[in-house]
């Protein structure tokens, strides 16, 4: 097309895909760190399951770790059964005993569990900075850059920038609220908190699903314009994985669905951090054409 040989559009997409490739990077690593704050935690959660529940250990650790709280929590036979939502100082007490027993006993799972969060932590904060300082204003260059790219960038911010603010706000909040009603002893403040999280969550999901379109209608976009296979690829990937998607609820099977729409994804990722870089330096290669100036031609005076 020759609106890249004009100076201003292919510096601007020039930019914008060297954005975007800085935020796949950035993402890619988040997903890494992520999957490795997983595994830790699904570690810390065997490390304490399998010797909880080893033969002969089960009525020890009951008995130590557990207090009964009259008219409120009593111990059967290692059946806890909650009669009433009271919060109590015999409760936090007990709280209290459980981790320390699990340091005592399992120092290695505690730290395990720590670790993973500080990880995940990293890979939540990593992830907003690939999408929000890197791809998403990347994209935004290559809508100013060609009309062609603006209904495709604009879906992406919509999508990846306020989907995922609507997320992080409502879960702040949510979490805020739901603690003061815990402790509050309300049971309505509970359920309204419960009500207005998953509300926050399902309008976060739906901006995100527009932000995953528009990723690929761009990632159509950029295939038209370079003529690059691996744009193709990486767009019929992220299709699949979007009907992947809605496949995770199914029974039995929907654990298997969202590993492989994670793969699918991932690997997607790959695709285009490749051929973003081959497009920056196929784009550096172009000859740039500047926009000759009109001068006036002043008529000699009579």
């Amino acid at each position: 097309m020759s609106w890249i040989q004009n100076t201003g559009s292919r510096e601007l997409y020039i930019s914008g895909l060297k954005l975007m490739r800085s935020g796949v990077l950035i993402i890619m690593i988040s997903t890494i760190i992520g999957v490795i704050a997983m595994g830790l935690m699904f570690l810390s959660l065997l490390g304490v399951l399998i010797p909880l529940f080893t033969p002969g250990r089960i009525e020890h650790i009951t008995e130590v770790v557990i207090i009964p709280v009259e008219g409120g929590i009593t111990i059967r036979n290692t059946t806890t059964i909650i009669k009433t939502l009271e919060i109590s100082t015999q409760v936090e007490e007990s709280l209290r005993k459980i981790f320390e027993k699990l340091l005592l006993e399992y120092p290695h799972v505690v730290i395990w569990g720590i670790i993973a969060g500080i990880l995940l932590l990293i890979s939540l904060v990593l992830g907003l900075i690939g999408y929000w300082a890197r791809f998403i204003p990347g994209a935004r260059r290559l809508g100013r850059a060609s009309v062609e790219f603006s209904t495709a960038s604009t879906l992406v911010w919509i999508g990846y920038f306020w989907g995922y603010l609507v997320f992080l706000v409502m879960t702040l909040i949510g979490l805020g609220i739901l603690v003061y009603a815990i402790f509050t002893q309300s049971i309505f403040g509970i359920f309204v908190t419960s009500m207005g999280i998953l509300t926050g969550f399902i309008i976060a999901a739906i901006l995100v699903l527009i932000g995953y379109i528009g990723l690929i209608i761009l990632v159509f976009k950029l295939y038209e314009f370079e003529k690059n296979t691996l744009y193709f690829i990486t767009a019929i990937l992220l299709v699949v994985g979007l009907i992947l998607r809605f496949t995770s609820f199914i029974p039995y099977i929907g654990l298997f669905m969202v590993i492989e729409t994670s793969i699918l994804s991932f690997i997607a990722w790959i695709l285009l951090y490749v051929a973003l870089g081959e497009s920056i330096r196929r784009a550096e290669s172009q000859p740039v054409t500047s926009t000759p100036s009109v001068t006036m031609q002043i008529p000699p005076s009579l």
